[in-house]
């Protein structure tokens, strides 16, 4: 058993995707089609009077809404058929002819073979994307809206990074840049207090951008990042900017809660030395620190921990820059390594 749990992952990987897994289920179920991507079944696991175990052809994978069972067809093998994880895996190697005995894991290329995954994954949707005119931003009216002048971004952080107002839908608008200068999306955020009330969405992107392989603020800090050799990662522009404000001019912002594997691409081809997150106070270290499980093999990955609640803890989700820079500064200066 224990030969079998050190399998190399791309090879498991590799051996579950080389079944149909639609074709497998169907040999012993009766499937519904929903569309061309999407299938269902009566989950086997309990009573399921409307078919709610889900089968996505273009993941290979399987979920059900009711139960939450979900997987690949090694997990459809151990928990549906009742094979022990060894006898799965005997089964799909013979399914496949891939002879997992071979593949075991290294220590010694996993660091490699994981920055292999990082720079060979592509966002395919991103092909669909419409690239905007250089000049798409100046049809919004040149301003500095009061409430960002009040938060403590300077006028000159503004022009720096292009903020305008568009007027008709009232909103806070600035352009998306790509790594290659383009833009992509006109991103808006609402200036409506109670957009909550009004089921509005607070930030909205005006082009569909299909994907996210790019870090806002990289366009204008890249060469200040390159000088300090650090990049500071938060999750929005506003965080950029008033760390731009403040001399803190190698910031780049997600736009997200979450990095993608182009973004973590995109980090690691900076070559800095130093990566410091500093994102809001509701994402806790536990959840930064599976974040940058990957990307500290390549770098010194630091990030601010909130540990004396000067930002107010989880419920007050504040941005480390959100109370000023004297707060700003204690954190960064008390910013610790992700081992």
């Amino acid at each position: 058993m224990e030969d079998y749990k050190r399998i190399d992952e791309e090879i498991l990987n590799q051996m579950t995707q080389s079944v149909d897994l639609l074709e497998y289920i169907s040999e012993n179920y009766d499937v519904h089609r929903i569309n061309d991507d999407s299938y269902a079944i009566s989950c086997p696991l309990h009573t399921d009077k409307t078919p709610s175990l889900k089968i996505t052809p273009s993941l290979n994978m399987f979920h059900c809404f009711s139960c939450g069972f979900s997987g690949t067809i090694l997990q459809w093998m151990v928990k549906v058929e009742g094979l022990s994880y060894k006898q799965a895996i005997d089964k799909l190697s013979a399914m496949t002819g891939i002879d997992v005995k071979k593949y075991k894991s290294s220590s010694s290329f996993k660091a490699f073979k994981e920055l292999k995954n990082i720079w060979n994954k592509k966002e395919t949707d991103i092909s669909k994307r419409k690239l905007l005119p250089a000049d798409e931003i100046n049809k919004y009216r040149k301003d500095y809206p009061q409430e960002w002048l009040d938060e403590g971004i300077t006028k000159e952080a503004m022009d720096e990074f292009n903020i305008r107002i568009d007027d008709d839908s009232n909103r806070i608008v600035y352009p998306i840049w790509d790594n290659d200068g383009n833009i992509i999306t006109i991103k808006g955020r609402t200036r409506f207090e109670n957009y909550k009330q009004m089921k509005i969405a607070k930030y909205i992107s005006y082009n569909k951008i299909y994907g996210s392989d790019f870090l806002v603020g990289l366009r204008e800090n890249k060469e200040h990042i390159k000088e300090k050799n650090e990049v500071i990662v938060v999750e929005g522009i506003k965080s950029v900017m008033k760390l731009w404000g403040w001399g803190y001019d190698n910031a780049v912002a997600l736009e997200t809660k979450s990095m993608t594997d182009m973004q973590m691409r995109l980090l690691i081809s900076l070559n800095v030395k130093d990566v410091v997150i500093a994102f809001d106070s509701d994402v806790l270290p536990s959840q930064i620190k599976n974040t940058v499980k990957t990307l500290k093999k390549f770098v010194n990955v630091y990030m601010i921990d909130d540990r004396n609640k000067l930002l107010g803890g989880v419920k007050a989700k504040a941005s480390p820059p959100d109370l000023g820079r004297e707060v700003w500064e204690q954190l960064y200066e008390e910013r610790v390594r992700v081992m």
